[in-house]
C-alpha cells in the first residue's frame, strides 16, 4: 500500500513528504492497517497470497451483508476519498487511471475499466458507482457486469 501510495503521488506530481503526499501516505496506511488485521492471519507483518485469499473468502465473498457493508463499504469510501484528487464528488478519467497505473494496470486496460464502471455514461464515476462495482467484483456470477472490470479486462 505504500507503493501504491508512493505510484499514485508521482502520477499526480505531489512531492514526496509534502503535506499531499503525506495525506496520501496517511490514507493508504489506514487503508493497509485495515485489511491487515484481518488478513494477517499469523500477525508477522506480512500478507502472503494463501492468507489474502483466505481473508478474501471469509471476509468479503461470504460474509454476511452487515459486515460487508460496515468494513469493505467503508474501505471503499476511503479509498474514493484518494481517488477524488480534486475533491468535487465524482472520479474522472485521468484520478481512475493514476490509481490503476498505481497497482500495474495497464492505461488503456484502466481505462476501458473506467468506461465500463461509468454505468450512466456520464464521464465520472461516483461514490455510489464504485461502491457498486467493488460489490460486483467480489460478489457477482455475472461475466459481463460492470464491476468486473474494477482493474481492467480479464484476460486468459
Amino acid at each position: 500500500w505504500v507503493q501504491i501510495g508512493d505510484n499514485l503521488a508521482v502520477l499526480r506530481n505531489i512531492e514526496k513528504g509534502s503535506e499531499a503526499y503525506l495525506g496520501i501516505q496517511a490514507a493508504m496506511d489506514s487503508i493497509w492497517t485495515n485489511l491487515s488485521s484481518h488478513a494477517d492471519a499469523n500477525s508477522d507483518g506480512k500478507v502472503t497470497l494463501g492468507e489474502w485469499l483466505a481473508f478474501e473468502d471469509e471476509k468479503v465473498i461470504n460474509c454476511d451483508d452487515e459486515w460487508y457493508e460496515e468494513y469493505v463499504n467503508n474501505i471503499v469510501r476511503g479509498l474514493f476519498a484518494v481517488l477524488d484528487a480534486d475533491q468535487n464528488g465524482v472520479i474522472g478519467l485521468e484520478e481512475y487511471v493514476n490509481l490503476m497505473v498505481s497497482f500495474h494496470v495497464q492505461p488503456t486496460d484502466a481505462e476501458l475499466a473506467f468506461r465500463k464502471l461509468d454505468v450512466n455514461g456520464n464521464g465520472t464515476i461516483d461514490e455510489e458507482e464504485l461502491v457498486n462495482a467493488v460489490f460486483e467484483f467480489h460478489r457477482s456470477d455475472e461475466q459481463d457486469t460492470p464491476g468486473n472490470y474494477l482493474f481492467g479486462p480479464y484476460y486468459n
